[in-house]
């Protein structure tokens, strides 16, 4: 048991990881694409 919890929170950590990064890189994407729009 110990290790199959260890293994679904490793999974769940790892698929967190991978939407937070998603995430940043688009927030920064829009971010970066309003300072372009303002600046202009």
């Amino acid at each position: 048991m110990a290790d199959t919890g260890s293994s679904v929170l490793d999974t769940t950590a790892t698929t967190a990881g991978g939407i937070n990064d998603i995430l940043g890189t688009t927030i920064k994407a829009v971010l970066d694409t309003l300072n372009n729009v303002t600046i202009s």
